[in-house]
């Protein structure tokens, strides 16, 4: 068993480190700009820029709604994530305005997306 957590935790690292020469990654028709990867506890974790939103004017709850089940649409549809769902992988999703202020954060479970 520990084996295969070194080996994902390996896996896991080298997609964050390709992830970060790529950035900051553009999503044109989103307004989404993905600004840092990291991972950690077998995590994989985003950080991403929301370009027209403004924190006094965010409402989290309603974006979430939304947000949430194209995270995970997303995730279904992507052939590499199944060996990180398979290998118990969350993904955190953090959301900045576009003046870097927090926003919110979406955890997504391996159960979620597999």
């Amino acid at each position: 068993k520990d084996f295969y957590f070194i080996d994902v935790c390996g896996v896991l690292q080298d997609l964050v480190k390709k992830t970060k020469k790529q950035l900051p990654l553009f999503t044109e028709e989103s307004g989404i700009n993905m600004v840092d990867c990291s991972t950690y506890n077998k995590t994989l974790e985003y950080t991403c820029k929301l370009l027209n939103e403004d924190v006094s004017r965010f409402d989290s709850i309603y974006f979430k709604t939304t947000a949430i089940p194209a995270a995970v649409q997303s995730l279904k549809n992507t052939p590499d994530m199944k060996y990180f769902a398979e290998q118990g992988v969350s993904i955190r999703n953090i959301y900045l305005d576009k003046h870097s202020k927090y926003l919110c954060a979406i955890d997504i479970s391996p159960e979620d997306y597999k």
